[in-house]
């Protein structure tokens, strides 16, 4: 890939040229990724290469990211922002593309979970529902919901109960 092109991801991706202005993209941490179709896969085989994922390191500590499709016109898909290397944290600004080049969905991740609205458009442009998240994942969502609950556990057996019980 052209160093051209690197530039002009890490334009699309940081939003400004002031950004670029302050320093080379080479002078923090860089790296271009070929992504499967799933767009998490890294794969180093071009023909399953269905997207191109930039990874620029912010002076701040967080990593930005810019996901475009491999492909003759390279629309960007996703820009967002993670606080690990590993990519593996959401954290901050998140925006999604239908392949059309529209927005498909904006929102935030805060420690990896959605926090806030999340407005949605669909293929046309047309503006769909927004979900309001309250950036709490997995159990403790539930427990929040009070949609689990302690199974009640049997008393220990006395060792005397245990053998009674024995053949």
């Amino acid at each position: 890939m052209g160093s051209h092109l690197l530039l002009a991801l890490v334009i699309a991706m940081i939003g400004s040229t002031k950004a670029v202005a302050a320093g080379p993209a080479t002078a923090r941490y860089t790296r271009v990724d070929r992504l499967m179709a799933d767009m998490q896969h890294v794969t180093t085989k071009v023909e399953e290469s269905a997207f191109l994922r930039l990874v620029v390191g912010g002076d701040d500590g967080i990593f930005h990211v810019c996901i475009v499709a491999d492909a003759p016109i390279r629309t960007v898909r996703m820009r967002g922002h993670y606080s690990d290397s590993t990519l593996t944290i959401a954290h901050g600004k998140f925006t999604y593309y239908h392949s059309n080049g529209r927005t498909e969905s904006y929102g935030m991740f805060v420690k990896g979970t959605k926090s806030g609205p999340w407005t949605r458009w669909n293929v046309t442009g047309e503006q769909m529902t927004t979900k309001h998240y309250i950036g709490l994942a997995g159990d403790v969502l539930n427990d929040h919901l009070g949609l689990t609950s302690t199974a009640r556990t049997l008393p220990l057996r006395t060792r005397h109960q245990v053998s009674a019980m024995t053949f």
